[in-house]
């Protein structure tokens, strides 16, 4: 029997769930967009049994992109028909579609949106 102190891990119900996780970061050092790029939000269908695993893919995944994590925001459980144009819009929902299919193939399917820096103003 479990302690208070320990849970269980979080797993999904089915094959046909995934982990969505979504991490602040910020350019690596040696990422060609660090002099340009403020930042940004990765965006992560994960096929993965647990939570945990699905967070270390997804910090994995980010960092061979040439992203570091800064923040970890959110996470939930989603399946592909979770999304729809109505809300999402078309464009959207193919890329994210695309996503979940990368997911569903490679383990990881990533998106990022960005930020440029922000320059100093002249006065």
């Amino acid at each position: 029997m479990p302690s208070a102190d320990t849970r269980d891990p979080m797993r999904r119900d089915s094959k046909y769930q995934l982990f969505f996780v979504q991490v602040k970061v910020a350019p690596g050092k040696d990422n060609r967009e660090a002099a340009k790029c403020g930042g940004g939000i990765a965006s992560a269908w994960v096929d993965a049994e647990v939570f945990e695993e699905a967070v270390e893919k997804t910090f994995s995944r980010i960092k061979e992109v040439g992203w570091e994590a800064v923040t970890f925001m959110h996470w939930e459980m989603v399946r592909r028909d979770t999304y729809s144009a109505a809300v999402h819009g078309e464009n959207n929902l193919r890329m994210i579609h695309q996503c979940i299919a990368i997911a569903m193939k490679h383990g990881v399917g990533l998106m990022l949106a960005t930020w440029p820096k922000r320059g100093r103003r002249k006065r």
